[in-house]
């Protein structure tokens, strides 16, 4: 029984941790250099030589590196931390890539303003939606004892959550969407083959390359998705655990 609750206790091992850190840098670096190249290179056009909104994508990159860099040398920052934070970062990088994408063609190219502030409302407005509604998908388990019990289960000196179980109590127990519904990509992908009609169609008229207003709606389905996962992690893995352990002095640990 003693290993057992070592193995449990300890399951995010020193070496894990390490690789998970080095994977998310590998994978911020790749996100965040991707979305400063689509902003460079799509709206330099638009903008010309005072393009400079690929400099968000590296100023992030720096930034998260060096938060990176910090977790992997700290001696004192909990493995849970370091292994949950890292995954958040990632989570976040992927995000900037996929949410420059849906709302930059409504911000630098030159479709008339009604298109732009219709295109941002409905980009920032369903992402905000999700993400309010992924917070109170997390609320509603945490209000309810049993549910709460679910996904932080109570032992004698501590709290164990098993990772991702939020995932199967939001579907399972409330009967509520955790990820966004596949019918977004089954209403889009039928596009694909009028994108060239399309792009005649919106090209002449409105003058601007279809290509990045197909992209900001082939990109909005999976900005909502990690939208929603940065939120619920970020409430599973730093809010709430703070609140049991200022409430009840026990930690959570994760398996």
């Amino acid at each position: 029984m003693g290993k057992i609750k070592n193995e449990i206790k300890d399951i995010h091992n020193h070496e894990d941790v390490d690789f998970i850190i080095k994977l998310a840098g590998l994978g911020c670096t790749i996100c965040f250099l991707l979305g400063a190249g689509m902003s460079s290179s799509l709206y330099s056009t638009e903008i010309g030589s005072n393009n400079n909104s690929w400099l968000l994508g590296i100023y992030l990159l720096a930034i998260t590196l060096l938060v990176l860099i910090f977790m992997f040398f700290s001696k004192t920052t909990k493995l849970v931390t370091k292994w949950a934070g890292s995954g958040i970062i990632f989570l976040f990088s992927v995000s900037y890539l996929l949410t420059n994408a849906v709302v930059s063609p409504y911000i630098f190219s030159s479709i008339p303003w009604t298109f732009k502030l219709l295109g941002l409302f409905i980009g920032i407005g369903t992402n905000l939606c999700w993400v309010i509604y992924s917070a109170k998908n997390i609320t509603m388990i945490v209000s309810n004892p049993l549910l709460k019990q679910s996904l932080y289960r109570e032992e004698a000196d501590k709290f164990i959550y098993k990772n991702g179980i939020q995932q199967t109590i939001i579907e399972k127990k409330l009967k509520r969407r955790y990820l966004p519904h596949p019918i977004l990509w089954v209403i889009l992908i039928p596009l694909q083959p009028f994108s060239f009609i399309l792009h005649e169609i919106i090209i002449s008229n409105f003058g601007v390359d279809f290509f990045s207003i197909f992209m900001s709606a082939i990109s909005l389905p999976l900005s909502l998705m990690f939208n929603g996962m940065i939120v619920s992690h970020l409430l599973v893995y730093f809010y709430y655990p703070s609140i049991l352990k200022k409430t009840t002095g026990k930690e959570v640990h994760v398996i």
